[in-house]
């Protein structure tokens, strides 16, 4: 096609929306600008929506003397309405997920030494390729004190946070 041609069914096609256009406006039903309908020859007015008008007298026959008496959810089925001035009561929400598990220790215990003459136990402690050789209330890593020493085990707590662990000795 050659642009002269485009240009023609172009313009015939612009012809043919404003012509669609007018005849729709032009209509017997068409309303003014304030939105309401202009009255027809017989002197009632066509819409295609009702009067949205509010009529309050229809409010005072539905039974309620005062409009604010209904408090009801309309989009909960079957809930009764809530007296005027009471509160619903709340339930306490319950969280049915149980707590994450607590991280896994740190470091391992591999044994400890004992000082002759009753003196202070150090024990080993491993975590990775490092080893720390603590003894009962030191800091080590920066964030983890030796709490207590048992037997077979020992306790250790983070500095800076809740967590506590019982670590076992590890026979090798």
């Amino acid at each position: 096609m050659s642009g002269r041609n485009k240009l023609l069914v172009l313009l015939g096609l612009v012809a043919v929306f404003v012509a669609v256009n007018l005849r729709d406006s032009s209509s017997p039903a068409a309303t003014s600008v304030s939105g309401r309908p202009q009255p027809q020859a017989g002197g009632k007015p066509s819409s295609r929506i009702p009067d949205a008008d509010l009529k309050l007298g229809s409010l005072e026959t539905a039974g309620l003397s005062d409009p604010s008496e209904a408090k009801r959810n309309i989009f909960q089925y079957g809930q009764a309405a809530q007296p005027v001035g009471q509160r619903p009561k709340q339930t306490p929400v319950v969280d049915a997920t149980p707590p994450p598990p607590p991280p896994p220790p740190p470091v391992r215990f591999f044994g400890f030494a004992q000082a002759s003459a009753g003196g202070a136990r150090s024990v080993f402690l491993t975590s990775g390729e490092e080893t720390f050789i603590v003894r009962e209330g030191e800091v080590f890593m920066q964030r983890y004190r030796l709490v207590r020493v048992g037997k077979d085990n020992v306790e250790i707590e983070e500095t800076g946070g809740p967590n506590r662990w019982v670590v076992p000795l590890e026979q090798q």
